[in-house]
């Protein structure tokens, strides 16, 4: 296997004022043992890389209808093969230790014309780059390099200017609340998408609803018996209908009654929807949310994962289990409330609630790597894969394959 074929791309998404998913940066490894964003060559030949990568992934596959910030190094933004990326689609970032010199100046103006956005990375008080804020769109200015009384001051002399200001590392609501009272325009940083506990109202009926569907799902009961509990709840059964008789699934005759809904739809489907109508709240538009895109990235590339594992041991239950416990993941979140205090209640096997609150066993280790994936931890995927027995194709084929499946939540039915 070559260097190449091992590249990965972590993501990680930037929000709007309102908290929309607008964006992801997305983070170039040369390797899976790379534990920051930066290249082993910083010249035509890892541009290449990243082109080839692009176009073996599919852009569409990976972001979805969003625009990608893609981390470049100086080398990387005077080449010429940058310019087979799709200027739409794409932000180039210019990172913060790059050498500023007349023809990268001249480059990334140049880039500028032809409809490519600039963005300057890790952007600091006094950043010796401000010769070239006439060129950029976009200033991601880093909160942990700022002092936080220096904020105001180094937003009011970039605002003179015509750019976007992204606020990154946002770790708390409150320096995200602080941001938006100081008018940056978007937003990045684990407060959006990693697993924190926040407070937030009880649980609505359709949603303990939801979970009761779960419940019986992963339980083993008879489908006449989820049809009962979706006949009390015209909303989702609507939903259900809906969902069976569109165009996505094409089904041969159209389907009126619950209980052919259910069969037909098939017990796993059922299970991933009902997640999605459990983090999305009966609201469409939630199905944006980085929360359920984190949470079904997480469960997606935990069965995958299994999956290729099982003839090395792992079961077909362990790798439906797996999906559940992804899901389930940031159920905390969710429901403001402790996870330690939601899972004993959910009627869940020892082993996932063991995955869960211990992150101990098989699962455990799967949830593991499915963090370390999103955080993009790529020199502890190299010693979680090695101790899972997964080659790095393969782990990259289901990140690939997960990402796909979570940008597709968001077209109709689909």
């Amino acid at each position: 296997m070559t260097q190449e074929s091992q590249i990965f791309v972590g993501r990680q998404p930037i929000l709007d004022r309102d908290q929309n998913v607008i964006a992801y940066e997305l983070l170039f490894r040369a390797s899976a043992a790379a534990d920051a964003a930066v290249y082993a060559e910083q010249g035509a030949a890892s541009l290449r890389v990243i082109v080839n990568t692009f176009m073996t992934m599919g852009l569409d596959r990976v972001l979805g209808n969003h625009l990608g910030f893609l981390n470049v190094v100086g080398s990387m933004v005077k080449s010429d093969l940058i310019e087979a990326l799709p200027r739409e689609r794409v932000v180039i970032e210019v990172l913060e230790n790059v050498e500023i010199d007349e023809e990268l100046t001249a480059r990334c103006s140049e880039l500028d014309e032809m409809g490519y956005a600039i963005a300057l990375d890790d952007w600091i008080q006094d950043d010796y780059r401000a010769e070239m804020v006439s060129i950029a769109r976009y200033i991601k200015l880093d909160l942990m390099e700022i002092p936080r009384v220096r904020w105001r001051s180094v937003v009011r002399k970039l605002r003179k200017h015509d750019v976007i200001l992204l606020a990154e590392k946002v770790e708390t609501r409150e320096a995200f609340e602080y941001c938006l009272s100081l008018g940056f325009d978007l937003f990045q940083g684990y407060f959006f998408s990693t697993p924190q506990i926040l407070e937030g109202e009880n649980a609505d009926p359709a949603r303990l609803e939801v979970l009761t569907l779960i419940q019986k799902l992963v339980t083993g009961e008879e489908n006449a018996e989820i049809a009962e509990v979706l006949k009390r709840n015209p909303s989702l059964s609507m939903n259900l209908l809906r969902l069976v008789n569109s165009a996505a699934l094409s089904p041969v005759s159209k389907i009126a009654r619950i209980e052919d809904a259910v069969v037909y739809l098939g017990r796993d489907n059922l299970r991933r929807w009902l997640f999605m109508l459990l983090y999305a709240g009966g609201d469409e538009d939630a199905l944006q949310d980085p929360l359920l895109q984190t949470a079904t990235h997480r469960g997606c590339v935990m069965e995958l994962v299994a999956e290729e594992l099982v003839e090395g041991g792992v079961t077909p239950t362990q790798a439906s289990s797996a999906f559940l416990v992804g899901m389930l993941s940031m159920i905390d979140v969710l429901l403001g409330q402790p996870i330690e205090e939601i899972i004993p209640g959910l009627n869940l096997s020892d082993e996932v609630q063991a995955a869960l609150l211990k992150h101990e066993g098989v699962l455990g280790r799967l949830f593991d790597l499915a963090l370390q994936i999103e955080r993009a931890e790529f020199d502890t995927i190299a010693q979680t894969t090695a101790e899972l027995g997964l080659e790095v194709a393969s782990l990259q084929d289901c990140d690939n394959r997960a990402y796909a499946w979570v940008n597709g939540l968001s077209q109709p039915a689909g």
